[in-house]
C-alpha cells in the first residue's frame, strides 16, 4: 500500500459534537476520502475515529448451506488480511483509531458497531446510482439512510480541506423534528457558516414563522429564509447550491417503506445519490 503523509492536527473550534465516527471502508478512493475527513472532524471534536470493513460471507454460507464445498480457508485467509490491510489504512490517523473488521452483510456489521461503540456520526464515501438500478438496489449509502438511525455524512471526492462558509437545509418545516439535532448544530457552528433554510414549493401562510421555530429550536444562528417554487425538489436543490456556494446540504428523512422508494424514491436518496457535494442526513 502506497505510504500516506500524516494528518496535521486541526485545533477545536466548535461545541462539543460527535464523541465516535465510524467510516464504512472498502479501499476505494472515495472511502479513503470518507476516512480523511471524518479524521478531521474528529480532530476538531475530540472523537474517537473508527473504521469498518466488511467480508462477505462465502455464497453457500450466506444462503444457509455449510457443506466440504465451501472454502471456508480461503475466506478465513480473506479476513485475517483485511485485518492486517485495514489497521495499515488507518495508520495515517494515529493509534487510537479502532479498526473493525466484520463477516457477512454490510447493514447489519454497521448497526452492530454503531451500537457497541456508540457512534453518532458515520461517515461514508458513495459514487452514487442511477436510473432503475438505484431504485431496485439502491447504493449502500442509500440503505445506511433508511436503516439506521445515526446521522450520516456522504461525499464522492476529497473534501478534507472542507470550510463551511454556507450551510443549507432542506425542509418543509411542516412540523418541528421531535427535538435537538445536536451533530446539525456543530456543524452550523464549526466554521461559523451562513445557514440557508429552503423549502421548495409553495410559501404558505405562517411558513416563516416556522422556519424560525425550526431555527431556535435547534439553536440555529446566522440564518436566512428561502422558498423555491416548484415541484422538483432535487433541481431546485441543486440550482440552489450552484447559486449561494453551498459547502454542505442537511436534510431530514422520515421513514418510508421499501415499496413507496420502489415506486417514487425519496428526496433524500436522490439528493446523497446524485449531489455533488458533502450532504449530512439525519432521521426526522
Amino acid at each position: 500500500m502506497e505510504s500516506r503523509p500524516e494528518i496535521e492536527n486541526l485545533k477545536a473550534t466548535a461545541p462539543q459534537g460527535p464523541q465516535s465516527i465510524l467510516v464504512p471502508v472498502d479501499g476505494s478512493e472515495v472511502a479513503r476520502h470518507a476516512s480523511d475527513l471524518a479524521f478531521r472532524l474528529a480532530q476538531r471534536c475530540g472523537a474517537r475515529l473508527h473504521l469498518l470493513h466488511v467480508v462477505p460471507l462465502p455464497l453457500g454460507a450466506t444462503a444457509g448451506i455449510f457443506d466440504d464445498s465451501l472454502d471456508l480457508k480461503a475466506w478465513e485467509q480473506t479476513c485475517q488480511q483485511s485485518e492486517v490491510r485495514y489497521r495499515d489504512w488507518a495508520k495515517p490517523y494515529g493509534p487510537e483509531t479502532q479498526v473493525h473488521v466484520r463477516s457477512g452483510e454490510l447493514i447489519g456489521a454497521i448497526a452492530e458497531v454503531c451500537s457497541s461503540q456508540a457512534i453518532e456520526l458515520i461517515v461514508m464515501g458513495t459514487a452514487g446510482d442511477h436510473g432503475w438500478h438505484e431504485r431496485l438496489i439502491g447504493s449502500n449509502a442509500e440503505h445506511v439512510l433508511h436503516e439506521i438511525r445515526v446521522p450520516l455524512l456522504t461525499l464522492k471526492c476529497d473534501r478534507s480541506d472542507l470550510l463551511l462558509r454556507n450551510l443549507l437545509v432542506i425542509n418543509d418545516f411542516t412540523e418541528l423534528p421531535a427535538g435537538p439535532l445536536p451533530t446539525l448544530r456543530w456543524f452550523s457552528e464549526l466554521d461559523g457558516a451562513q445557514v440557508h433554510l429552503l423549502k421548495v414549493g409553495t410559501a404558505e401562510p405562517q411558513l416563516d414563522k416556522r422556519m424560525a421555530a425550526f431555527a431556535r429550536q435547534q439553536g440555529l444562528d446566522r440564518v436566512v429564509h428561502h422558498v423555491l417554487p416548484g415541484t422538483d425538489v432535487e433541481e431546485a436543490v441543486v440550482r440552489f447550491v450552484q447559486q449561494h456556494e453551498i459547502d454542505l446540504v442537511a436534510l431530514g428523512t422520515r421513514d418510508r417503506s421499501s415499496w413507496y422508494r420502489l415506486l417514487h424514491g425519496s428526496i433524500s436518496s436522490r439528493i446523497v445519490n446524485h449531489l455533488f457535494k458533502p450532504v449530512l442526513t439525519f432521521h426526522l
